[in-house]
């Protein structure tokens, strides 16, 4: 679609993603008996609503958090080498974020419905730590083949003037891995309803995230 509409495919290929997705759950759902029946009259407990209400108001401050340092990073980097820089950002951060989503699926599908259900620290830790080994046995390869193969990703994706991102990958996979790692150890916030560590933790990373861009930047001339 992309290729005969340009832009226009683009759009028109999301939503038909989007709707394919819909359907083809709706149809496995409904082929399972696993459909819900919603009953608007029922009376939900205060205390379900409170934490739903947290977690979505957590959800909506991290997510500007993080949308609102890139934006600061690409303002900056645009001011101090061009949009040329901004365009090499962006190869890297996208490319990072695809194989990303490996772990949130696996954060969202397994790993946090699983932590609610433990009410043992010993449980909570063995699980910790399977989740931790199983992160590196998936995201070692993963990132080894992103790393032999990412002159030819590049020039896939995008073309030979974002070349230079292979070089800013070297630095992005590995810090990738640490920093999903570093996430598996604070999986068990959002299961215990433990909202509020979670937006500082997330705002602190952020921040840290400026605070290091631009020092390396003005101070280390790593632009």
């Amino acid at each position: 679609l992309i290729f005969f509409y340009d832009v226009e495919g683009a759009i028109l290929g999301l939503i038909v993603s989007v709707m394919t997705n819909l359907i083809t759950g709706f149809v496995i759902l409904k082929k399972n008996n696993l459909l819900i029946a919603l009953d608007f009259k029922k009376k939900i407990d205060n205390t379900i609503k409170k934490n739903i209400y947290a977690l979505g108001v957590g959800s909506l401050v991290t997510l500007i958090a993080q949308n609102l340092s890139i934006l600061i990073i690409k303002s900056i980097l645009a001011d101090d080498s061009g949009l040329g820089a901004v365009g090499i950002f962006q190869s890297v951060y996208s490319i990072s974020t695809a194989y990303f989503g490996v772990f949130f699926t696996l954060m969202g599908s397994y790993s946090i419905p699983k932590v609610a259900t433990l009410e043992k620290l010993k449980d909570l830790i063995f699980e910790l730590n399977t989740t931790v080994r199983f992160i590196l046995l998936i995201y070692t390869p993963i990132i080894f083949t992103i790393f032999i193969s990412r002159s030819f990703i590049i020039t896939t994706l995008y073309s030979n003037e974002f070349m230079a991102a292979k070089y800013l990958l070297v630095f992005q996979l590995p810090a990738e891995l640490i920093r999903a790692l570093s996430w598996v150890t604070s999986l068990w916030l959002l299961p215990k309803y433990k909202i509020k560590q979670w937006i500082i933790f997330d705002i602190m990373f952020y921040s840290l995230f400026i605070l290091c861009f631009y020092f390396l930047l003005k101070f280390m001339n790593l632009g």
